[in-house]
Parts: C-alpha cells; sequence; structure tokens
C-alpha cells in the first residue's frame, strides 16, 4: 500500500535528498514546541517514510558493500532548505 506519508516521502527524496529527514525531524520537534502537535505527528510519519525508503535503498548486509552505508548523493541531491 502507498500511503499520503510514503509518496510526499518519495517526492520530498526526489526533490531534495536525504537531508530532508533531518531537516523534517527538526520542523517536527519545532512544531510541537509550538503547540502544533498534530502537524508534528504528520511531518514525523512523513519522515518515517522517507528515511525507510532509503533504507530499502541502501546496500543489504553481506552485499559485499561495507556496513550497508546509505547511498551517495547523487547529482541535484542537495537539501535546497539548506541553502535558504
Amino acid at each position: 500500500m502507498n500511503t499520503l506519508a510514503q509518496r510526499v516521502a518519495d517526492e520530498l527524496l526526489k526533490r531534495d535528498g536525504a537531508g530532508v529527514i533531518w531537516q523534517a525531524h527538526l520542523t517536527a520537534a519545532r512544531l510541537d514546541c509550538e503547540g502544533n502537535r498534530r502537524a508534528a505527528e504528520i511531518l514525523l510519519a512523513i519522515a518515517d517514510a522517507a528515511e525507510k525508503a532509503v533504507c530499502r535503498a541502501a546496500p543489504s548486509e553481506g552485499s559485499g558493500e561495507v556496513g550497508g552505508r546509505m547511498p551517495e548523493p547523487q547529482a541535484g541531491d542537495q537539501n535546497r532548505t539548506a541553502e535558504q
């Protein structure tokens, strides 16, 4: 099943790269501190879906790759929020 959180996560990863996961966690923490608990929960669900997508894309243990590292960033994978 492809949930809304998964679809949004996939789009954010394509557009902004894996850095979007950390940015989403930071923003969710800020939203929660400001009293926007439901918005924080939604953003965390998106961040979790993005993290799972990145983990699925990473080489698995025993595949010959070192430590199941995250894939190397590709051209255009820059976190646009850091540029603003």
